[in-house]
């Protein structure tokens, strides 16, 4: 298989993942793309939260929507044609 059949096989792969905005590319190249995928915040729980707890929930929120976990993936265009995540 040569790099424009894995670049196309990649450019699909692709079009169906980054239809979740929570994903983001952080490299590519033609056979290998890293994947970066960050939660997301429930801010109206935290809202709530704060409310109820007379805004001390403040600090937690400003801390888990600066942090919120960021995963990173790194996936390859095997020779086959397969799209794999090492």
């Amino acid at each position: 298989m040569n790099e424009a059949q894995k670049k196309e096989i990649l450019d699909q792969f692709l079009a169906q993942k980054l239809q979740n905005p929570a994903w983001s590319i952080r490299f590519r190249t033609d056979s290998t793309v890293v994947l970066a995928y960050k939660a997301k915040v429930n801010h109206l729980l935290h809202a709530v939260l704060s409310f109820f707890t007379f805004g001390l929930w403040l600090i937690p929120w400003l801390f888990i929507a600066g942090y919120s976990p960021r995963e990173v993936w790194t996936y390859d265009v095997t020779d086959s044609g397969e799209v794999i995540r090492r």
